[in-house]
């Protein structure tokens, strides 16, 4: 009975010896001449004769930790050992004389051996060898994606999942570059999560790739951040804190664009500035970045139709802003200021014309969102014609009459410092003039006919009268000018003829043999002395037809000046 027993047991043996031969064919002493291990599957083996090795290869399609485990047939101690693809450099190794994995995690998709060996080469035994490959629930990245001529398209406001860091044929992919398009300013966030726990850097860089915007690393998920950012396409690389690691990871972008609409570029120079309507407002972006450019300065052009008062109004979006504004060259300041909270920039006495305004950040690395607003108020009174800063260019001014003006606006480097006017007189008599200034001290200048020779002058910011008496009739000039040369003021010019009663005497009779005849026991009227074109009616001469025998009585009747008394004067 015994002996049966032995002879089942031998028997029993044998088959299960040579169901483990089954599937391991030889020779695949060496990587060249491996068997084909299926992917998550199992095959028999055997190390026979003593110092027999059997290869296997397993080819992976996906990411993961590649798990191989042996199962021996008998106690005896045996290696299994996980090579590269190259069969030479050590991936895993171990050895039982019992049931045992070997595992290796990190690896990327290819195909991998297995050497099996026992641990004595005087020793055989059976076994079998199976593997599973432990996948990742995130997808891969496609690849090559390691520079940045390589990188991946990530849409604006999205997710994507890949792989960093695993490890196939000698190579590791150590670098996940991906690039991102932005549409508008604003600021760009960008979002790790490594899934295994493993430390990973994410860098955020501009368009060319190595210019570094911001960068983080964490083994927990976490942001990268970069305000201030332009339009255009920026490049994101992933890669792990140690060379050795891996991780499979979800990356997000989020562009979260500020509220406020941006100026049409380019607007930088005076060339390029953007018209904005008077007393309108407008908005725009200052200091966002991109390629290594700044967009530092903004320009706008406003053209004004009536002389006034510019008033600019900016609002900054809590960032220290210069405004500035131009005369029409561009560069000659005629008001400046900044802050971080609304604040104004005014400038009174321009003429009409087109003005230049700049807007720039405190400091160059600085970026805001804005909200520029102008505003103008012009004067009340009705401007004077121009050109009339001449003699020859002068308005005329009725008599009797009023006329309304500006004087010492400014506008393209030149300030309307004079006015000139005349007026045209029929009749002898007393010129009065009369300004009313806009509290600026201004002068009012009477000269004659040469536009030289000063008949009455006075100056004051309050109304005041210039009065020349005794002066024929003719035309005459009238200067308006203030006081200081960098002043302006509206006013009001009034002119007044005051006659006298007596009408003048025929001219020419300045000599005896121009005597006009008075008839006889008769009257005659004249002006003596009155004055213009730099010359006086010094002399009257009469004559008297006188055919009587009796005394001859001449009696002369003063009319009194209208500046007060009586004149003295020969007879």
């Amino acid at each position: 009975m015994r002996t049966k027993i032995l002879l089942t047991a031998l028997l029993f043996s044998s088959l299960i010896w040579n169901t483990a031969k089954a599937t391991e064919t030889e020779p695949n002493d060496s990587r060249n001449t491996a068997d084909i291990l299926a992917l998550n599957g199992s095959d028999n083996g055997s190390i026979s004769p003593a110092g027999d090795q059997d290869w296997w290869a397993v080819a992976t399609n996906a990411d993961g930790q590649l798990n191989v485990t042996l199962t021996l047939t008998s106690g005896i101690s045996t290696y299994i050992t996980l090579y590269d693809n190259n069969g030479t450099v050590l991936l895993a190794q171990s050895q039982s004389n019992t049931t045992f994995t070997i595992s290796k995690d990190g690896l990327a998709v290819g195909t991998y051996y297995i050497q099996v060996v026992c641990y004595f080469n005087t020793q055989t035994t059976g076994y079998t060898l199976s593997n599973t490959l432990t996948t990742i629930a995130q997808a891969n990245d496609p690849e090559p994606d390691s520079t940045r001529a390589t990188a991946l398209a990530l849409p604006l406001n999205s997710t994507t999942t890949g792989h960093i860091g695993y490890y196939y044929n000698n190579h590791r992919d150590s670098i996940d570059f991906y690039k991102v398009t932005t549409n508008k300013d604003g600021l760009l966030q960008l979002k790790l999560t490594p899934v295994n726990g493993t430390s990973t850097y994410l860098t955020l860089y501009d368009n060319d790739g190595s210019t570094v915007l911001g960068q983080a690393q964490s083994n927990v998920p976490f942001y990268v951040t970069k305000d201030g950012l332009a339009p255009g396409t920026y490049y994101v690389q992933i890669n792990t804190y140690y060379n050795n690691q891996f991780a499979p990871y979800t990356l997000t972008d989020s562009l979260f664009a500020p509220p406020v609409p941006n100026d049409a570029e380019p607007d930088s120079t005076r060339a390029t500035a953007l018209s904005i309507a008077l007393n309108s407002s407008t908005n725009g972006h200052i200091g966002y970045y991109y390629k290594n450019h700044r967009d530092s300065i903004d320009f706008y052009k406003i053209t004004t139709t009536q002389d006034g008062l510019l008033q600019l109004k900016l609002t900054p979006n809590g960032v220290s802003t210069y405004v500035t504004l131009y005369d029409n060259n561009g560069t000659t300041v005629l008001g400046q200021a900044q802050s971080n909270v609304p604040f104004y920039v005014t400038k009174d006495g321009l003429a009409p014309g087109t003005y230049y305004v700049q807007v720039n950040t405190y400091y160059n690395n600085q970026f805001t969102t804005y909200t520029l607003t102008d505003s103008s108020f012009a004067t009340t009174l009705v401007n004077d014609l121009e050109p009339d800063s001449t003699r020859a260019t002068a308005l005329t001014l009725a008599p009797n009459s009023s006329t309304t003006g500006h004087l010492g606006y400014y506008y393209n480097n030149h300030r309307d410092s004079l006015d000139f006017y005349k007026i045209t007189t029929t009749q002898d008599g007393l010129i009065q003039l009369k300004l009313n200034p806009n509290g600026v001290s201004t002068y009012v200048t009477l000269y004659d006919n040469n536009g030289t020779t000063i008949l009455g002058q006075v100056q004051s910011n309050v109304p005041f009268y210039v009065n020349a008496d005794g002066l024929a009739a003719g035309t005459y000039y009238v200067q308006v000018n203030t006081y200081y040369n960098n002043q302006f003021t509206t006013y009001t010019l009034t002119d007044s003829l005051f006659t006298y009663a007596n009408a003048g005497d025929a001219e020419p009779n300045n000599k005896a043999y121009q005597a006009k005849t008075m008839p006889a026991n008769g009257t005659v009227t004249g002006h003596i002395g009155f004055y213009y074109n730099n010359q006086r009616d010094s002399s009257d001469w009469h004559k008297i037809n006188y055919t009587g025998t009796g005394a001859l009585t001449v009696t002369c009747n003063f009319e009194t000046i209208k500046n007060g008394g009586y004149p003295f004067a020969y007879l």
